[in-house]
């Protein structure tokens, strides 16, 4: 069993956290505590004030939170904890007198962790695995607790709001190892729900599901199959047909491969500096390219020859988008503006501007009417393509804004940047639907739906890649992608192969399916 859990803060400004099984979350004051929170606000908080983890013993598995003995205690529903307490879906907890409350929920399902098999081998139906649970490294002033003796928790008696004094972590919170025993998990022939697996450092990641009457973004198997591009890439993209990888980089040079053979088809020089950006076309027939030279190239992939070169950007050139007719190309740049040009004159339609600093993202709705465009000024603009006006400005990100990805029926969009949010908006109210602390360590730089848009990923400079449900926003499976930095991220359109790549290591192909 795995329990897939969030912390909501309570208050005016709601702010959602996905918790790890894999690893313990520490809440404070703190700038090393997971969640971190204000120390102007919450002045009963102590640095370290609460951990939560998953624990699992005997066949039995739960979450628990461990007051790190603070001064001003911790509160399960009202009630102060002297001990480990094994946590219920919908417990309130409280952190100090009057302090920041947070709502937990937890989600069970039923886990599976095979191993890959070759593409010539079936997969048994009954694999088992002793799955070793890494050495986690926690906070622990109490024994661990035992899941048969389930604290019944004790009200306080004190009165009188406890004032906190100064702790020193080195006495009052030491550190210790704490190693688990293996776990053995069977899976079953016809499991009823979906299954997933946390990664793991040693082993390929796959997961299996049956058909629910939700379809979910299911990797069965996840394995290298290939690297190319050895020089590194500032950019990638999957044709839409899915038979041929565009790759672009710091070498001014854009490579076309055909992803059946793995070979490379040709290379297309005449950038002057290093290429940051490239589309195809709906079509598949018109290549973009945009790059550091502050120049857009338009190719034709019948001929592998330059159509035209389009100008007009006064600094390098960031993003390229082709609407969903093909008939208008958006651009954005360092200059802080955003073009748009007709496909069919190969002239600028009009330059739309608005955004403080680099632009360094831009986005079609499927419907074509709606353009997103975010920036490192921290914002997200959304713009009315008839009317060639800007709609809204969304804010809320805390920095830079490196991503953005319409879901595809249009009425979400997601926004994801280098505060390591992701944040999902509704596009019929306007409005902020969450805010998701994602666990990612670094930047997120990419973001995509899966094709039913039922769950939707993220990628970013801790070489993590992150699959979420899209209605909930909860996490669902988590791995590693090895590289030095990973920095461009794309899938292909029938969702099997992934493309990861840096700008100094070769592009990886990767195959996995989607339901």
């Amino acid at each position: 069993m795995s329990y897939h859990a969030t912390l909501t803060l309570q208050g005016s400004t709601r702010q959602q956290y996905n918790l790890s099984p894999t690893e313990t979350t520490l809440i404070g004051r703190s700038p090393e505590c997971n969640i971190v929170l204000d120390a102007n606000e919450y002045v009963t908080v102590s640095r370290c004030h609460v951990q939560l983890q998953f624990i699992t013993e005997a066949g039995k598995a739960a979450w628990q939170v461990i007051d790190t003995g603070t001064t001003n205690g911790t509160l399960v529903n009202g009630q102060k904890i002297k001990k480990p307490y094994i946590l219920k879906s919908g417990d309130q907890i409280t952190l100090g007198w009057k302090g920041p409350e947070f709502l937990f929920e937890s989600h069970l399902l039923n886990a599976t962790v095979v191993v890959a098999f070759p593409e010539s081998e079936e997969l048994p139906s009954s694999p088992t695995l002793e799955a070793p649970i890494n050495p986690v490294k926690v906070v622990e002033p109490e024994p661990a607790l035992s899941l048969d003796s389930i604290e019944t928790p004790e009200v306080s008696s004190a009165s009188v709001p406890e004032i906190e004094t100064p702790e020193v972590p080195s006495k009052s919170v030491p550190e210790i190892e704490i190693l688990e025993p293996p776990i053995s998990i069977k899976e079953k022939q016809k499991p009823p729900s979906p299954t997933v697996v946390a990664p793991s450092p040693s082993l390929p990641i796959q997961t299996r599901e049956e058909k629910t009457e939700q379809t979910l973004w299911n990797l069965v198997t996840l394995r290298e199959i290939e690297q190319i591009a050895e020089n590194g890439v500032n950019a990638i993209a999957f044709s839409p047909d899915g038979q041929t990888l565009a790759t672009a980089g710091a070498d001014k040079l854009i490579k076309l491969w055909n992803l059946a053979t793995k070979e490379e088809i040709i290379t297309l020089s005449g950038h002057k500096l290093g290429v940051n950006a490239i589309a195809f076309s709906p079509d598949g027939q018109t290549l973009a390219t945009a790059g550091a030279d502050k120049l857009i190239k338009l190719w034709n992939l019948a001929t592998k020859e330059e159509i035209i070169t389009l100008s007009g950007h006064k600094l390098g050139v960031n993003a390229v988008a082709f609407s969903p007719d093909g008939q208008t190309l958006a651009t954005a740049g360092a200059d802080k503006l955003i073009k748009l040009w007709n496909l069919a004159t190969k002239e600028e339609i009009i330059t739309l501007s608005g955004h403080k600093l680099s632009v360094n993202a831009v986005a079609f709705s499927p419907d074509g009417q709606t353009l997103a465009t975010a920036g490192a000024d921290k914002l997200i603009k959304l713009w009315n393509l008839a009317t060639k006006e800007e709609i809204i400005t969304l804010s809320g990100h805390k920095l830079s804004v490196n991503a953005v990805a319409f879901s595809p029926d249009g009425q979400t969009l997601a926004t994801a940047g280098a505060d390591k949010l992701i944040k999902l908006w509704n596009l019929a109210t306007k409005e902020e639907k969450v805010s998701l602390m994602t666990n990612h360590r670094l930047s997120i730089h990419s973001l995509f739906f899966s094709p039913d848009g039922q769950m939707f990923s993220s990628s970013g400079e801790d070489k993590t890649v992150k699959l979420f449900y899209s209605q909930t926003g909860e996490e669902y499976l988590s791995f590693s992608i090895p590289s030095s930095q990973l920095r461009v991220l794309a899938i292909s359109p029938n969702g099997q192969i992934l493309a990861s790549g840096s700008q100094t290591e070769a592009v990886r192909l990767w195959i996995f399916s989607l339901n």
